[in-house]
């Protein structure tokens, strides 16, 4: 479980989003929501300067480290463990990645960040892609990788 906390807006010098199964939340006022997710989560951080949103975006495509075998743990920003990094997104990326979730979650819910650290790396992977200046995370190849990962999953392989 990562645990992330998700601070009131304009309070903090950055603002974060998070996209993930939530399994535990609780709110304070001063210091904002506290949510523990299970396996993978989409961090976008967003800085402010001045009081102002500036134009530095950035997201995280990560899980826990001990789903990995061989990545190295980095800690991040209002996140309490050590996560594994699967894709790091910047820019117009960020809207990619997060329409690529909202497609893979009309698939299968939020049951979907349950899946492999190998699925999200093709997705990271798919979100990264370009082909003649388009983005390979689109529908259909999301549809594609899903239905191989749950018919997998389904016949109880691991992948």
């Amino acid at each position: 479980m990562l645990t992330v906390r998700v601070p009131i807006k304009g309070k903090e010098y950055f603002n974060l989003y998070v996209n993930g199964k939530p399994a535990f939340s609780a709110f304070d006022e001063e210091l904002g929501s506290l949510f523990s997710f299970e396996g993978t989560v989409l961090l976008q951080y967003g800085w402010t300067l001045q009081g102002r949103q500036a134009d530095h975006r950035r997201a995280y495509l990560v899980c826990e480290k001990s789903l990995t075998g061989n990545y190295t743990g980095i800690y991040l920003p209002n996140v309490k463990e050590s996560v594994a990094v699967l894709g790091i997104f910047y820019g117009r990326k960020i809207d990619e990645a997060r329409q690529a979730l909202f497609n893979l979650e009309k698939l299968a819910g939020k049951d979907i960040y349950l899946y492999s650290v190998g699925f999200w790396q093709k997705v990271s992977c798919l979100i990264d892609g370009k082909e003649n200046k388009r983005s390979l995370a689109i529908k259909s190849n999301l549809e594609v990788l899903y239905t191989k990962y749950k018919s997998s999953l389904d016949k109880g392989n691991c992948l």
